[in-house]
Formats: C-alpha cells, structure tokens, sequence
C-alpha cells in the first residue's frame, strides 16, 4: 500500500509539471504584426504614377474614397501576368502601355504596399490577353507570390 502511494504522489508531481508546462506555452504567444497590404482592383480603378517618384492611386470601389500610394524606383515592381502563367517584369512605361491595351473587364491588377511608409512594392497585372515574348524576363510559374 506504501509503495502505490508513493506512485500515486509520484504520477501526481509528474502530472502536475506537465500541466504547468503547458500552461506556459499557452501564454507564450507571438503577436504578429501586419508589414504590407494587399489589393486585388478592377484595372479601371487604378491611376499610375507619371513617373517612377510618383503615387499610384487606388480606389477599391465606386463609393470608397482614393488611397495614394507611393512608388520609386528603387522599391516598387511592374509586372504583367498572363492566364497560362507567363509573367514578365516591365518598366512603368511598358505597365502603362498594357494597361491601355488591355479591355478592363479581361484584367485586374495587384497591387502591395508597406503599412508603414505607404509605398507600392509590387503593382501586378493579370490579363487574359497573352504576354508577349521578348521583354525584360519572363518566368513561368504555377502561381505567383509577391515580390516574385
């Protein structure tokens, strides 16, 4: 009868660290902290910058107010995507010819920008219309990942 106590205090003392233990990892949470946004516009509902040190200006619905973004240079990307998969980074200028190319109810554009600084990193147009061959790069993957 001693011995089976004497388990029983032990298993107790054995059960009560396990209990404790997860109790700390329960209150051990990390807070995440959002760095950038993400919007998925109708291309008609996009203004681009005139030049590279500009600001893109979006408006998520008829209603809602415009949102202006910084671009520059050194941070943000142009690229244009096709259906099939083709995707191509281009200059700002090569962006804003597809985007009077294109017939908006066929393309939507991607735009990411830093909370912080409100500064465009990647703007992306998804067209149905082909990509065509021979620009800056092309890469051909099954799905495209921000800042890719």
């Amino acid at each position: 009868m001693k011995k089976t106590i004497e388990t029983f205090k032990s298993n107790t003392a054995v059960f009560a660290l396990i209990a404790g233990l997860c109790g700390l990892s329960v209150t051990a949470q990390a807070t995440l902290i959002e760095t950038h946004e993400g919007l998925e516009l109708d291309a008609a509902m996009i203004t681009l910058p005139s030049s590279q040190n500009g600001s893109l200006t979006v408006k998520q619905c008829d209603e809602c107010d415009r949102l202006r973004l910084k671009t520059s240079p050194d941070t943000t990307i142009f690229v244009i995507r096709d259906e099939s998969g083709n995707s191509e980074i281009i200059s700002l200028a090569g962006f804003a010819k597809e985007m009077r190319l294109i017939d908006n109810r066929d393309a939507m554009v991607m735009v990411f920008y830093r909370i912080d600084t409100q500064t465009v990193t990647e703007a992306r147009l998804i067209s149905q219309k082909p990509v065509a061959r021979g620009r800056a790069k092309q890469n051909k993957s099954p799905a495209w990942q921000p800042g890719q």
